[in-house]
């Protein structure tokens, strides 16, 4: 099994068990969330080394940047399946963080790391298209 097929069965098994424990036991659930999320900080870090080494892997097992970001945005449709239905408490909570300047201060690593895998895939696909 190579890299990639052993990545996706991590996330199929991560899927599977996180949607039966929300059916059978939910609270488990969230208790789990909001003592890994209680230091967002470390949480960030953790995610950007996992990140940084998924990317590695990724990129070794013959997959480039240009496929990732098409995979993203399969991702993003899937994720905006998920979040739809909750659009006003996420649009009063997103103009509340903004109204205290959380927005912007709180995630501005995120903001960075996509801000240069756009600019670095728009490089890349311009290479592919000359």
């Amino acid at each position: 099994m190579g890299v990639v097929e052993i990545l996706a069965l991590m996330l199929i098994l991560i899927v599977v068990i996180k949607l039966i424990v929300l059916l059978v036991k939910p609270e488990l659930l969230f208790s789990l969330g909001k003592t890994i999320y209680s230091r967002p900080a470390i949480v960030q870090l953790i995610a950007l080394s996992l990140a940084v080494t998924v990317a590695y892997f990724l990129t070794v097992a013959g997959i480039d940047l240009i496929e990732i970001m098409a995979v993203f945005v399969l991702a993003f449709l899937l994720l905006a399946i998920t979040i739809a239905p909750f659009e006003k408490r996420l649009v009063t909570e997103a103009k509340q963080m903004f109204g205290r300047g959380e927005f912007w201060q709180k995630n501005w690593p995120g903001f960075l790391i996509w801000l240069a895998l756009a600019f670095w895939a728009a490089y890349q696909l311009l290479q592919k298209l000359r």
